[in-house]
């Protein structure tokens, strides 16, 4: 994600952002800054202690007039502003300006830290950006003006999230060898996040690697139709009950449809899960087996557009039998901005994290089999391996 020109950021009273009305005199105040924002077209990152760097080089008063810029050295720390060794508290970082060809790409914070703020795109202001420093007072202007109602569109309760296609799983898959490290593994994946061929993406924000572990009781389903068939699992929840997991499909492949719904029945043993797909859900289903799966989730997300992917490494015990099974996944998870047709964005992200992963793989002498086996077919291997594909009624 290389950067050749400086971005801008504006900082000022938080009152801009929200168009609260209020008498103190110092609301029109704001400051611009360059600063680094490595990032792409959708996302960027700014770290507050590039700021220590970084001088005012422009003011404008509560009537958008410019004033004479002292050039005072900023700080950003525990979200308070000091500006020449004064805090202002009621001052925040409210907007980043980038160049592009057609103007100042305007992108507002979504997540604020300590160290350092995710920022969103949101809009572009028109202004030729290949003959100046910084954005001229105009700019500044019209976008301040514009914030109150950029922030409503970054600042839903889902905080701008969205995921395409939502009953469906977008997911490669690679095997591994039983004996692989799998924590090893995604330790090793994570360091290469932001960098070389991943250079488009960075972990995701404050989210970056997930641990799991989780008990599932499989179930197949082989009707009343077609298009009822896949499998059911009850994966317990902390608080209790249970979260169902319905898939559809006939076969292993990268799509499969998926549903999760609650079940709030507390300590339900195999038979009450049985009833309560037959008799209640009316389905034709058959208990499969159980096993315990661990989960080391590398999360990452694309600068470029936005979305969200997995790369999760995992182990799974099946009850009663020796061996587990390994698994690389890459999976798309979800995605930031504004809700759009973009299955061809997921699938070729997919596919580049994909070819990847098997390059990797294979410069770390990983021993792994790219297909699209799922616990499903793997515990019906264990149920029967004289016919590991039996047929269905």
């Amino acid at each position: 994600m290389p950067e050749t020109r400086s971005c801008w950021l504006i900082l000022g009273p938080w009152h801009t952002r929200y168009d609260h009305t209020t008498d103190n005199p110092r609301r029109g105040l704001h400051r611009l800054a360059a600063v680094p924002a490595p990032g792409g077209r959708t996302t960027r990152v700014v770290t507050w202690n590039h700021l220590r760097y970084s001088r005012s080089v422009l003011h404008t008063d509560p009537h958008h007039r410019a004033l004479t810029a002292t050039a005072e050295p900023l700080a950003y720390r525990q979200l308070t502003l000091t500006a020449d060794g004064h805090t202002a508290p009621e001052d925040m970082p409210l907007v980043l300006l980038a160049p592009e060809s057609a103007g100042w790409a305007v992108y507002l914070p979504v997540r604020l830290g300590d160290i350092d703020a995710l920022f969103h795109r949101v809009d572009i202001v028109p202004e030729p950006t290949s003959h100046i420093t910084h954005p001229s007072l105009d700019t500044v202007h019209r976008t301040l003006q514009a914030l109150p109602g950029y922030s409503k569109t970054v600042g839903s309760h889902e905080c701008w999230y969205f995921k395409h296609d939502p009953d469906t799983e977008y997911e490669h898959k690679f095997t591994l060898d039983p004996g692989t490290d799998i924590y090893r593994l995604a330790r090793d994946v994570k360091a290469h996040i932001g960098h070389g061929d991943l250079a488009r993406y960075r972990a995701e924000y404050r989210n970056d690697f997930e641990l799991w572990s989780f008990a599932n009781h499989m179930f197949e389903v082989t009707g009343p139709t077609t298009a009822d068939r896949g499998y059911a699992s009850f994966i317990p929840r902390a608080a209790g009950g249970y979260t169902i997991k319905r898939k559809h499909f006939t076969h292993d492949q990268f799509r499969r449809t998926e549903h999760k719904t609650y079940w709030p029945a507390p300590h339900a043993t195999l038979a009450h899960m049985h009833t309560h797909l037959n008799d209640t859900l009316a389905i034709h289903a058959h208990y499969l087996g159980s096993f315990d799966r661990i989960r080391f989730d590398d999360m990452l997300e694309s600068s470029d557009t936005g979305h969200i992917y997995s790369l999760m490494t995992d182990r799974c015990n099946f009850h009663g039998y020796p061996a587990p099974l390994q698994q690389l996944e890459i999976e798309y998870i979800r995605s930031r901005g504004d809700a759009r047709d973009c299955e061809h964005e997921i699938i070729a992200e997919l596919d580049h994290l994909r070819d990847w992963t098997q390059h990797f793989l294979i410069a770390h002498d990983v021993t792994a089999t790219a297909d699209y086996t799922s616990k499903y077919t793997h515990l019906r291997q264990l149920a029967a391996p004289a016919d590991p594909y039996p047929p269905r009624p």
